[in-house]
């Protein structure tokens, strides 16, 4: 999944991308879930977000799947592979590049994990999710992410890594960690541990500071942020609660997280007496950090992103997402499809006496 995102980023930049399968089924990417029922076919949604932008070349078996990665990186700038071993006596012009797991130094290198395991293997599973914003010691358990957070970022890791060394005399030959890339997101905790010995947890994840976190509005959630001084003043205005502003007891950020349930209940029953877009203009207008956390329906009900053409209609007439980089860079984008295994092979193996090599 990381080195298809990270792929198909570079094709819509405007590079020519060559995948090579094997055939009949071809990538198992295809059959990732979710796959959804259309009336044009069955069809794996994170196959369909990454395969863009992208030509496609089937060869009988593993054998020959090498023979024409070798083949066809004689030509090539860029070489990618997630196992070193497809790569073999292939390399690319520029820059021949391994994603994997683990990476390909090290106790583990060449183990295999998915995007549960890599979640948690480079730690943000550890701090996920965060404490009860109310600050009691209930107990939460770790959970998995949704969707494919570990592979997206390391697709996109990957990809700033191409664009990088393709610039530069080469040709070098680098190995990424996908559990190393996660390392970033870890920052915060990690420096806890190495500079102050503490062993950072979930619950030190929260912020003793409030109004701070999720409550529900009268059509769904929105967070709430109120840190600085005049955005406390502005909200015990809209609440009408001006009172509060003089309340010792209210006075910081902390103490308010020290008397939640003084406050809790008023906030909370004025944001459930409005929707998300209520809470969001009114507080809006008044310099109040809130936004609302819309759910799936919202986002593709969003006027915004209609204006913007984010969500055009794709194989099937499923709605897909726009990548980001997109807009504004080409004239003609290429369109959502179902590419079938073995697309491109006309244009890019040899004929035989038989046809095309299998």
């Amino acid at each position: 999944m990381a080195l298809a995102h990270c792929t198909s980023l570079l094709g819509l930049l405007g590079h020519e991308v060559i995948k090579v399968e094997t055939a009949p089924d071809g990538d198992p990417l295809r059959r990732r879930a979710p796959v959804v029922q259309l009336a044009a076919g069955s069809a794996s949604l994170p196959f369909l977000w990454t395969s863009r932008a992208k030509r496609w070349v089937s060869v009988g078996d593993d054998r020959q799947r090498v023979e024409t990665i070798g083949r066809l990186a004689a030509d090539a700038d860029v070489v990618l592979a997630s196992d070193p071993a497809e790569t073999a006596g292939a390399k690319g012009r520029r820059l021949t590049l391994t994603l994997s797991p683990f990476g390909q130094v090290g106790r583990r290198a060449g183990w295999r994990a998915g995007s549960f395991s890599l979640f948690h293997a480079g730690g943000p599973g550890y701090v996920t999710p965060r404490a009860p914003q109310d600050g009691t010691d209930a107990v939460v358990t770790p959970q998995a992410p949704w969707g494919h957070v570990a592979e997206y970022f390391a697709g996109i890791h990957t990809a700033v890594v191409v664009l990088a060394y393709a610039h530069q005399a080469g040709p070098p030959i680098l190995e990424l960690s996908m559990q190393q890339i996660l390392l970033p997101l870890m920052r915060r905790e990690m420096a806890a541990w190495r500079y102050d010995g503490r062993r950072p947890s979930r619950r030190e994840r929260l912020w003793r500071v409030a109004p701070s976190g999720y409550y529900r509005t009268r059509d769904g959630w929105c967070y709430v942020n109120v840190i600085e001084d005049q955005q406390w003043k502005a909200l015990c205005a809209i609440l009408g609660k001006e009172e509060w502003a003089e309340e010792p007891r209210l006075a910081t950020a902390e103490s308010r997280f020290e008397n939640l349930d003084l406050l809790a209940p008023v906030l909370e029953g004025w944001l459930a007496a409005h929707t998300s877009a209520e809470v969001f203009e009114r507080c809006g207008r008044a310099r109040v950090p809130v936004g609302p956390a819309n759910d799936p329906k919202q986002i593709l009900a969003s006027p915004q992103l209609a204006s913007r053409g984010a969500l055009p209609s794709s194989w099937g007439g499923t709605r897909m997402p726009e990548l980001p980089p997109v807009r504004g860079l080409h004239q003609d984008v290429p369109p959502w499809s179902l590419p079938a295994v073995g697309a491109d092979n006309e244009a890019f193996l040899p004929r035989t006496a038989t046809g095309l090599r299998p």
